[in-house]
């Protein structure tokens, strides 16, 4: 019953080492992809069919704010400084079927 309850103790010690690095690397993932400010809105239409779209970013804060886009195959690579009350406007090619813009991110 010893061997059984040292056994045991491992593993479970085993599971809490992996449960605190999946934790560890999960947090180091969402600080460096923060999203934006709630003031600052995403205006992307859909599309049933592909073509060129383009998505409108407005700052609605009181500061300026520096967004990226984030497509459904990731973020965008420009990183758009938007000022209060201002907007900017991305095109982009999209592929179809609600392919289209989904969120914003800090950058």
């Amino acid at each position: 019953m010893n061997k059984l309850a040292k056994a045991a103790a491992v593993t479970l010690g085993g599971v809490a080492l992996i449960g605190a690095v999946q934790g560890t690397a999960q947090a180091a993932t969402s600080s460096a992809t923060t999203d934006a400010p709630s003031c600052v809105k995403l205006d992307a239409p859909y599309t049933m069919f592909g073509g060129v779209v383009k998505a409108t970013v407005t700052n609605g804060c009181t500061q300026p704010v520096n967004v990226r886009i984030v497509y459904p195959n990731g973020p965008g690579q420009t990183c758009h400084t938007v000022a209060p009350q201002q907007s900017v406007v991305e095109s982009y090619w999209s592929y179809g079927f609600g392919w289209t813009a989904k969120s914003l991110i800090s950058c």
